[in-house]
């Protein structure tokens, strides 16, 4: 396993305040939000929006700090539609109620199944995904 520091995917879309006013949270399958002072990738908010395809935007405190505070204000908003989960030293993971992911370990991320594809998730940093795994989501090898 390669640990490396932050996997980006491969086509990140940055938010907007437009694109946070137009988002359909029931349409988010897995998040990520981290206060500045957190370990890891700090001071973000990463959202996986599922419309036919995987879709994932980010929003980083250190680019343009007004909406980061619009992305940590919205996840709050919309708080009900997921499942929080512990990512570890400071890092908090949203995942859709009623929504089964998996971890694929070998290629480091996470999978999310419907109509029989896979989609893959990738998160901010591997610690988030290792602590995925140690709490309680299904792995596979």
């Amino acid at each position: 396993m390669n640990n490396s520091y932050y996997k980006q995917p491969e086509c990140e879309i940055e938010l907007t305040e437009e694109i946070l006013n137009n988002m359909d949270f029931s349409k988010v399958i897995y998040g990520e939000r981290s206060h500045t002072g957190a370990m890891g990738y700090a001071g973000h908010v990463l959202l996986y929006v599922f419309d036919g395809k995987m879709i994932p935007y980010l929003a980083r405190f250190y680019k343009d700090e007004n909406v980061y505070i619009l992305a940590m204000e919205a996840v709050e908003k919309n708080i009900e539609f997921f499942n929080l989960r512990r990512g570890g030293f400071g890092n908090g993971v949203l995942i859709k109620k009623d929504t089964s992911l998996s971890i694929e370990l070998e290629k480091e991320c996470l999978i999310y199944e419907h109509d029989q594809k896979k989609y893959q998730i990738y998160c901010s940093v591997f610690g988030i995904l290792h602590t995925l795994s140690q709490n309680g989501l299904r792995r596979i090898i």
